[in-house]
Parts: structure tokens; C-alpha cells; sequence
């Protein structure tokens, strides 16, 4: 939007901002009319340079010539569901609901195998977010809880990942107990707008971390020496 705050473009820095705000430019419409080089000024050529300048401007137009940084594969692949008009209310909604995002979920861990090779996720996560009565109903209480797994996901290429029984019955029946404990069967009624299931994997590195602090030693180790 042209209305758009200068300060709110990524890329450009609380810095140049206000460097801007002293030249009267507060938006991205404005920022735009004045770095046109029909119509640049002295005050502005002082306050910036010309690479700058066109960076900014490029920015504000949504051109990034930065390169691409390759971060490799994702540290958690998810599907999810929002019910708006119609929240879930009952057990018999979540339960179908989990079992159309297991499918969509089982979908993308192929996708994610074939380009990165099979990796076993370390932990299955639920959410749920509701809208909070006591912040207005445009605010959205959000509560997660997860699981260590050790199911295998790895698909076969004969069968579509979607209609594999044993994975989807695995990811219903776990979400489900997750749910639980997100919203005790004696909490009644709730009422959901969005869910999302996720399998999350840990890192080598993360990994090992965390099995040097279940050691005995993390415990000496962590002690400092007077």
C-alpha cells in the first residue's frame, strides 16, 4: 500500500527512517515521489547516497536483489486449518479434522523426502488457537503441545502418502491425545478456529545437545570453579 510506514519495509533500518521523517517523507508513496529522478533533491541527495537511494526505492516497490540464502531443509513441516464461520465444537469435528490434516501433512513429508532425502521427525505438535472472550474476540489464544515420536513416516513410493492407513491412524490417534491434553474432556464446550498439526525434527547438533544435558556429567561440567 502506498500509505505504507517507511519503517515498515524490511531492509530499511531505524537509521534511514528517520533520516526520512526529517526530510518529511513518512511513507512509502512519498518516499517513492522523492527519490524520482525527475524530481530528486539536494536535501535528499545529502541525507543518502545514490546505491542507497535505489535500494531503498527498489524495496519499496518490492524488488530485493539480495541473494538467496540457502538454509536447507525446514525444521518443521505442518498443515492447518482455520473454521471461522463454524469452530470446532465437538470431538467428532476435531477427530475429522485431524484426519484430513494428517493426509495434506503426509503429502508434504514426501515432497520434503524427495528433496532432502527421508529424515526421521524427533516430535509430533498440535495447536490450537480460539479466540479469547476476556481480549475481544479479535485476539486469538494460542496453546501447542507436543510429543517425542519414533514412528517411521517413510513412504511407499507405491502408495499415495495420503491414503496410507498406518501413518494417518498413527497421526490421528497421537493428535488426538495431544488435543486432550491441550482441552481436558471435562472442559466442555470449546470451541476451536484453527488447528494445526506439525511434525518437528531436531538437528544434529540440537541432538546431541540435548543428550550431553540428560548426562551426568552436563552436571560437573556445568559447575564453574572458584
Amino acid at each position: 500500500p502506498e500509505d505504507l510506514p517507511v519503517g515498515r519495509i524490511p531492509g530499511i533500518g531505524s537509521a534511514a527512517v528517520r533520516k526520512w521523517k526529517d526530510l518529511g517523507v513518512d511513507s512509502v508513496w512519498k518516499l517513492l515521489a522523492r527519490t524520482c529522478e525527475r524530481r530528486m533533491d539536494a536535501r535528499v541527495s545529502a541525507h543518502f547516497g545514490p546505491k542507497a537511494l535505489l535500494e531503498m526505492r527498489n524495496l519499496c516497490e518490492g524488488v530485493c536483489n539480495a541473494p538467496v540464502v540457502h538454509t536447507g531443509p525446514p525444521q518443521s513441516i505442518s498443515a492447518e486449518d482455520s473454521h471461522w464461520s463454524h469452530p470446532l465444537q465437538m470431538l467428532d469435528q476435531v477427530s475429522a479434522n485431524l484426519h484430513k490434516l494428517a493426509s495434506i501433512l503426509l503429502v508434504k513429508v514426501r515432497q520434503d523426502e524427495s528433496w532432502f532425502g527421508y529424515r526421521q521427525p524427533s516430535f509430533l505438535a498440535v495447536s490450537v488457537r480460539a479466540a479469547d472472550s476476556k481480549r475481544g474476540s479479535h485476539e486469538l489464544k494460542r496453546e501447542s503441545r507436543q510429543m517425542q515420536v519414533t514412528h517411521s513416516f517413510r513412504t511407499n513410493e507405491e502408495t499415495p502418502a495420503s491414503l496410507d492407513t498406518s501413518h494417518v491412524s498413527f497421526l490421528v490417534d497421537t493428535g488426538l491425545e495431544l488435543f486432550h491434553k491441550l482441552v481436558p474432556s471435562q472442559q466442555a464446550p470449546f470451541s476451536i478456529n484453527i488447528l494445526n498439526i506439525a511434525l518437528r525434527y531436531q538437528s544434529a547438533t540440537c541432538a546431541a545437545k540435548s543428550a550431553a544435558r540428560g548426562h551426568i556429567t552436563s552436571f560437573f561440567q556445568s559447575q564453574v570453579t572458584p
